[in-house]
């Protein structure tokens, strides 16, 4: 059978491009190699809860692209989110946690809900002109700015470890511009949600695998076919123009179209080939490089430990040199408890845990090798966890510890968190376009996107809507003439 496009990989890029092209009118197929949909935005059972492979916060809920995403293909408001109730942020000793719905009262109290929703409504207008300005700092690492100003080791900690939350990359290559742009994409959608009395940073019920199984269901709605367990062998290309795919199987899918999910290197080398490609391009691409690899330690506890949603924690000074330890020196820090983001999502959706349990989830970055420092990172990300909630590790009745290898397995090499590295040196007019030099192939997800800025989910679901427009508008089905 004949496809307007086939999409490579269901995860959040994937499903929002073929959501996007599917709510087009275009006849869509998706192909997921794993057995459930979601990519890294994918949840599964194990005794009794439900647990994510990938990221626990969004950072725009609803108000955000997930939203957008899913209109395309007539399923608004399809996917219902638990706004943040009370955060944590930790440094060293101090811990501040802000009760949101109080914050939120005092926001109202002090301009009126109607103006919150016009200001939220009003802004995306003014960044445009502001992102020309921003754009200005893309080439300027966030150590460089921040030591123009100030010479505060909190300081730099913090926003160091803010914008590793928001990049997943270190201080020393993380691009200002890029922190910049990304605060400027949420300004608006924060302030319609404080018109509505909420934080916007949400956990969407159900787990995340809410958002792409939601997207997928559209497209089949729309006439689009979405597969899993179905491996791509390769992207078949003839005279520099798509053809269609070939399974592993040895099946094949015709289309002059296909967006791939599968990243950008795994794209180029692997699925199509440098053969298709000149040197220089082919090049560049093997060179681009990844963001941090990421651990998750998943506890299951017999109690409710954390009374709050999730946690920023800084436990140790110095984040600048634990992260040169691990990112240059290949270390796991002795004398440095692991900065992390803990995050309980049965808080935040109790049908996760059985009654009276608690799901508690620690993200932590590492260097991808070597895999023998592994098991310590798993020992010191549970002994920087139980610094800040004092009693975790003695409620456990399951533990696992999802390593690089667990990532690099949904096919990413170096096993980033988010992609391709959103550096200093790799944004903006450097980041890789959707649109590759072989007629009718595109990229989208976390790697690839020109123009594009934002955090983890939202970034590659904005990439996969981009790039699926750019697709509707300048493409003829049947016949490429991009």
């Amino acid at each position: 059978m004949d496809y307007d496009a086939i999409i490579i990989g269901s995860g959040c890029g994937g499903s929002a491009a073929g959501a996007a092209l599917a709510g087009s009118g275009f006849k869509v197929l998706v192909l997921e190699r794993m057995e459930r949909v979601g990519g890294r935005c994918t949840t599964m059972e194990k005794e009794g809860f439900k647990v994510d492979i990938g990221s626990h916060i969004v950072m725009r809920s609803e108000y955000g692209p997930f939203e957008e995403a899913l209109k395309r293909v007539d399923m608004g408001g399809k996917v219902k989110f638990h706004h943040i109730q009370k955060q944590m942020i930790q440094y060293q000793d101090m811990k501040f946690v802000m009760n949101v719905p109080k914050m939120m009262k005092l926001f109202q109290d002090l301009m009126p809900t109607d103006m919150l929703k016009m200001a939220g409504q009003m802004l995306p207008m003014m960044t445009g002109f502001m992102k020309t300005l921003s754009d200005q700092f893309n080439y300027i690492s966030t150590k460089e700015f921040v030591e123009r100003y100030t010479d505060s080791l909190a300081v730099r900690d913090l926003v160091n470890h803010m914008g590793f939350i928001c990049t997943w990359t270190p201080y020393w290559e993380t691009s200002t511009g890029e922190m910049i742009n990304i605060m400027l994409e949420a300004m608006g959608d924060m302030m319609r949600a404080m018109g509505d009395g909420v934080m916007c940073m949400g956990y969407p019920i159900g787990g995340l695998i809410s958002y792409p199984a939601a997207l997928c269901e559209g497209i089949r709605n729309k006439g689009g076919e979405v597969l899993t367990d179905a491996d791509v062998k390769r992207v078949i290309v003839e005279d520099g123009k798509v053809k269609g795919v070939e399974m592993a199987d040895g099946t094949v899918h015709k289309s002059s179209i296909v967006v791939s999910n599968a990243g950008i290197k795994e794209t180029v080398l692997e699925l199509v080939g440098r053969e298709h490609f000149d040197a220089e391009y082919a090049d560049g691409i093997e060179a681009l490089r990844p963001s941090w690899a990421v651990y998750c330690l998943r506890l299951a506890l017999d109690r409710k430990v954390m009374d709050i949603d999730g946690a920023f924690t800084v436990p140790d000074p110095d984040v600048e040199k634990f992260d040169r330890m691990v990112w240059e020196e290949h270390e796991v820090p002795e004398d440095i408890l692991p900065p992390l983001m803990i995050t309980s999502p049965s808080n935040m959706d109790p049908s996760l845990a059985p009654e009276g349990k608690q799901l508690v989830v620690i993200i932590g970055g590492c260097s991808y090798e070597p895999a023998e420092n592994w098991p310590r990172w798993e020992a010191r990300a549970l002994e920087s966890a139980n610094s800040t909630f004092p009693g975790l590790k003695d409620h456990i009745i399951w533990k696992d510890f999802l390593t690089p290898a667990t990532y690099g397995a949904l096919g990413e090499w170096g096993a980033p968190l988010i992609g391709i590295g959103q550096t200093y040196d790799q944004v903006g007019e450097k980041r890789p376009s959707s649109k590759s030099p072989v007629d009718g192939l595109f990229y989208a997800g976390c790697e690839a996107g020109r123009g594009v800025s934002g955090i983890g989910m939202e970034l590659g679901t904005l990439s996969g809507i981009k790039c699926a427009d750019y697709i509707v508008q300048n493409v003829k089905v049947g016949s490429m003439t991009a």
